[in-house]
């Protein structure tokens, strides 16, 4: 606020509040001073807030810069508040509509046995996934249904490839 609107605040402040004295050329100056970063709105509802308040009701005491600085500063924190809660659903409501392709335990387990080879672990990762989709056909070498994963001619399951050529063939037929 500058010194013509301190001018204005205190007229409006002195009209509610008989004590309040009339400014001296000194008194405006403090005053501006000390609320040079207020805006001049945010003084007047200050003022008004002040006076309306059950403080002045108790005690009738004058409104000081002090009181119009810490509403102004309540008034801004509350504003933020109010702005970051909005974000902050905005966001969750944006978390919420996204699309959600959670990677399955087989590629994590990759990902994970990758790093603690030294391979790359998204290829890791990659070659997991493609053995979870191409486990979405029966085997035709193997027998294998649907979701189980290959096995030897001796029952157990393959374990240096994630299955036989002929399901590769089998899922590119069926897409």
């Amino acid at each position: 606020m500058n010194r013509n609107q301190v001018k204005t605040i205190l007229g409006a402040a002195a009209a509610i509040d008989p004590t309040i004295p009339a400014p001296d050329a000194g008194v405006l100056d403090m005053w501006a001073a000390m609320l040079d970063d207020v805006p001049a709105e945010a003084g007047q509802a200050a003022v008004r807030a002040y006076y309306r308040s059950d403080a002045y009701a108790e005690h009738h005491r004058t409104i000081t810069p002090g009181d119009i600085f810490a509403h102004w500063k309540r008034t801004e924190l509350d504003n933020r508040k109010r702005e970051s809660l909005a974000e902050i659903t905005a966001a969750r409501a944006a978390i919420e509509a996204a699309p959600r392709e959670l990677p399955s335990i087989h590629a994590l387990f990759a990902r994970f046995r990758a790093e603690r080879t030294g391979d790359d672990p998204d290829i890791a990762e990659a070659e997991a996934d493609a053995g979870r989709m191409v486990r979405t056909v029966p085997c035709p070498h193997c027998k294998a249904a649907a979701g189980a994963p290959c096995t030897t001619p001796t029952g157990r399951e393959l374990r240096r490839e994630p299955a036989h050529p002929k399901r590769f063939e089998a899922l590119h037929a069926k897409s």
